[in-house]
């Protein structure tokens, strides 16, 4: 019965608290405010990586074939930036190992030509519309080569990269010959 008696004391108190409601807006229509209409924002493309090349060491070259037989090198420094190779001298299969953003991406050369194009000035495609190109500047007399390339002298190099229109370009030396077994 105690239980009782204070629950409805309890009842009590709550309804002293509440504003009372007039008897004649129990039977009044509820207002609903209208809907404001707003537009809609903008679809959010994400923004993509910077384009931010990195080394290829012997091991990434081993996993990936990229020793032996003919090939080229972009090299900045003493880093390696791009590997490329063919096993032909004029068939249509050169191609390139290029680490972007730290992931090791391959890109297929433009046009055909093998060895002999790859040795010139190549132009290279990959996923998401990269493209990478070496442009040739000149001999570089003062560049020491790697000891495993033998074939003709480096030259000085421009490796130019771009992405979803982004753009990179990187001074370095270009080696192309035989290219040693990693």
């Amino acid at each position: 019965m105690v239980k009782y008696v204070l629950a409805l004391g309890a009842l009590a108190a709550l309804s002293a608290c509440g504003d009372p409601v007039p008897e004649d807006a129990v039977n009044e229509p509820m207002v609903v405010p209208p809907r404001i209409e707003t537009a809609p924002s903008p679809a959010v493309t994400p923004t993509p990586a910077a384009l931010v090349p990195g080394g290829i060491d012997t091991a990434l070259r081993r996993d990936r074939g990229f020793e032996g037989e003919l090939g080229c090198a972009f090299r900045r420094g003493n880093e390696v930036l791009l590997v490329g190779a063919a096993n032909d001298a004029t068939r249509e299969n050169a191609e390139a190992l290029i680490v972007l953003n730290g992931v090791p991406q391959i890109v297929r050369m433009d046009g055909g030509g093998g060895y002999n194009a790859l040795s010139g000035t190549p132009s290279f495609a990959g996923a998401d519309g990269l493209e990478v190109d070496i442009d040739v500047i000149s001999e570089a007399s003062d560049v020491v080569s790697d000891p495993g390339l033998t074939g003709p002298a480096p030259l000085t190099a421009r490796m130019n990269l771009t992405r979803a229109g982004q753009s990179l370009s990187v001074e370095g030396v270009y080696e192309c010959g035989p290219q040693p077994d990693a």
